[in-house]
């Protein structure tokens, strides 16, 4: 039975495959369609692939290498890819083996390794970078209307803060103009000829008056007034809570009771 030979191809004998390239040189010649390369007395690179009947088929370079780059662009073309890596690792085996690897292919596998390497890590940069980018824009989405929303609301508190401190004044203003015109009553009671212990008559416990005819006008000082202030914010709408400050302290605590019969405010003004 004759070997089927491909046509026009220069077939070497094993014999003649010893003769040039030493003992060992038939186990380094992949099975046909794979070739390798091997190196002749004349330092020329030979390229070899081995048929099944024993004999081996020399290939030009030109033939080689276009068979290299079809074969590696049916390997990345087809949709059943080899893991690079794990062949790469096999190629490298079977040269330490002392099989004949060829060496174009060797660095083929590690370039397509490195690119696809550097194109996953361009993968996930990217990803990293968008994931970076949406959770900022979600983070600017909630930041932007709160800081909006909290200046708005510190702004509104100060404005209340001065409005306060103002009615506070006007409400110290106003019991000045009160002692005022209780000076200028008795003075017009006292002129009109009415005793002056008629006009002012003795305090009863801490209250002064005003006595004009049969009613009584009493006054006190600006501190009963906002004590009053006080001890109406205390135990009006925060009797339950009180007002502690940020060293822990009820500032308020030690407010005193307003004086019987002095300033008062009713909670219900309050609500």
């Amino acid at each position: 039975m004759r070997c089927a030979h491909p046509a026009g191809a220069e077939i070497l004998q094993p014999a003649e495959i010893v003769q040039a390239f030493g003992e060992t040189a038939m186990a380094l010649i992949p099975l046909a369609p794979n070739y390798g390369k091997l190196r002749n007395d004349t330092n020329v690179d030979v390229y070899l692939q081995r048929l099944k009947c024993g004999h081996a088929v020399m290939i030009s370079p030109t033939t080689a290498k276009a068979d290299e780059a079809r074969r590696l662009e049916e390997m990345w073309d087809s949709p059943v890819k080899t893991d690079p890596v794990v062949e790469l690792r096999q190629l490298l085996a079977d040269a330490r083996e002392g099989r004949n690897v060829d060496p174009a292919h060797v660095a083929a596998l590690r370039a397509q390794i490195e690119l696809e390497t550097l194109a996953e890590e361009g993968r996930r940069e990217r990803a990293d970078a968008e994931r970076a980018k949406a959770e900022k824009e979600a983070q600017e989405a909630l930041v932007v209307p709160l800081k909006a929303e909290l200046s708005a609301s510190r702004e509104r508190v100060q404005a209340k803060q001065i409005e306060a401190a103002r009615a506070i004044l006007e409400l110290l203003e106003a019991v000045d103009e009160d002692m005022a015109v209780q000076d200028e009553a008795v003075g017009q009671l006292v002129t009109a000829g009415i005793p002056d212990d008629e006009v002012r008559p003795p305090a009863r416990g801490y209250v002064h008056v005003t006595r004009v005819g049969d009613q009584d006008f009493p006054f006190f000082p600006r501190v009963e007034w906002l004590t009053a202030v006080l001890n109406a914010i205390t135990h009006g709408r925060y009797r339950n809570g009180g007002l502690t400050s940020i060293a822990g302290r009820d500032l308020l605590k030690g407010v005193p009771s307003p004086i019987a019969g002095g300033p008062n405010i009713d909670p219900a003004d309050l609500e």
